[in-house]
């Protein structure tokens, strides 16, 4: 099944594209009504503008990768191993051969609990993180599954599947710890794969969409600057007339007295 956060990639080649378009927009607004009167300031849009298409042809010149990972293995026809799977696309030249770096994501960003490293049985009496604030420890992910279906050692069987390390070594068999705490006895709250890969996906369109507030902030300031900035002008030009109306009448008014 194909993981997707929205039915539109909002990454940073999209929201480069619309501040460009947004952009070219205002400049030929101020082309129109600014041009003739200040010149000068129509210089700071074309920057921006090619600010935002080297960030959109840097996006866009990016790997695109589309990742896998197996869950739920059956047994197919002639004991053949078959699974579900859950794909998504990254823009990396590579995808993780394992869920680590999704739990990593995960963790960070919805840590519920302490873990401490302590002694266990299932480590065989080494050091393993435990979450300390329930009896039910940490929340695990199995990849035992996955680990089957991307072998490339030899073909694999549902029999060979099926075969697993017994005794204390088998309480979390093959899986990795999400250093979420496990709240109830069935795990209801425990992360599952998909759950991983689309808070990752969330994490991308976010890192993204901070991308587009800090150009939106900074083209803001840039105009408000050149509203000021406008506005000073417009407030000295009378003040200039009117002086230079002054010397001319002080001028006058000796030539006056002079002829007198």
């Amino acid at each position: 099944m194909r993981i997707s956060p929205s039915t539109i990639s909002y990454d940073i080649s999209f929201y480069s594209a619309l501040l460009a378009c947004a952009t070219i927009l205002v400049y030929l607004i101020k082309e129109k009504y600014l041009r003739g009167k200040y010149r000068g300031l129509m210089h700071v849009d074309p920057i921006y503008i090619f600010i935002y298409c080297c960030f959109f042809l840097y996006d866009m010149s990016k790997d695109v990768s589309t990742c896998e990972f197996f869950h739920d293995c059956y047994e197919g026809a002639d004991d053949a191993l078959l699974s579900h799977s859950y794909s998504y696309e990254v823009k990396e030249s590579e995808c993780p051969s394992n869920p680590g770096p999704l739990i990593d994501s995960f963790s960070d960003r919805h840590n519920n609990g302490k873990v401490e490293l302590k002694h266990t049985l299932w480590s065989d009496g080494g050091l393993a993180s435990v979450c300390i604030d329930s009896p039910y420890g940490c929340c695990y992910i199995s990849t035992h599954c996955d680990s089957m279906m991307k072998s490339h050692i030899r073909e694999v069987y549902y029999s060979d599947f099926l075969k697993r390390t017994t005794g204390p070594h088998s309480l979390h068999f093959s899986s990795m710890n999400t250093y979420i705490t496990q709240m109830d006895v069935n795990g209801t709250d425990c992360p599952q794969l998909d759950d991983l890969i689309l808070d990752y996906l969330h994490k991308e369109e976010e890192q993204s969409l901070s991308f587009f507030q800090i150009m939106i902030g900074s083209y803001l300031i840039s105009s408000i600057v050149q509203l000021l900035i406008i506005c000073s002008r417009k407030k000295q030009r009378p003040q200039t007339q009117y002086s230079g109306i002054t010397e001319q009448q002080s001028d006058d008014g000796q030539k006056l007295r002079g002829s007198a």
